[in-house]
């Protein structure tokens, strides 16, 4: 993952798997992701993404920070950025309390153009999410 952090704006991460930049703030000298879902719908009807390999049956750690203004399921994961848009996600339940979350995930499809991603769509509230990372576990 490149800029994991935010703190050089938002590229290269993505809304969907189009170029527009994600919505990114600063709070407190740090940069953030952030977003705000008005009304629950598909999850992936709001979502950030941010193309790189992902190399088919190899297991990453996925690892960042979220919290929101209302406890609330998101919907991270990996996976194609092109039809078939195969992947693979975990459900994680973030709070108004930033925390750190770790999930490990097993790709089912590979590609030099894949993702990580976060599929925010499903429930609404704000999200925020800053420092992530992916490696292949050991």
């Amino acid at each position: 993952v490149i800029n994991g952090d935010f703190e050089s704006g938002a590229e290269p991460w993505t809304i969907g798997v189009g170029t527009d930049p994600v919505p990114v703030v600063t709070t407190g000298g740090k940069t953030y992701y952030s977003v705000n879902v008005a009304n629950a719908g598909n999850p992936w009807e709001v979502n950030m993404s941010q193309k790189l390999e992902i190399i088919n049956g190899a297991t990453y750690t996925l690892s960042f920070d979220a919290w929101s203004d209302t406890d609330r399921p998101i919907l991270p994961g990996i996976g194609l950025s092109a039809d078939p848009w195969t992947n693979v996600t975990q459900e994680v339940s973030i709070t108004t309390t930033k925390q750190t979350y770790e999930i490990t995930l097993t790709a089912n499809a590979g590609a030099s153009d894949a993702r990580v991603f976060f599929d925010l769509g499903a429930a609404a509230g704000a999200v925020n999410i800053d420092n992530v990372s992916l490696f292949i576990k050991n």
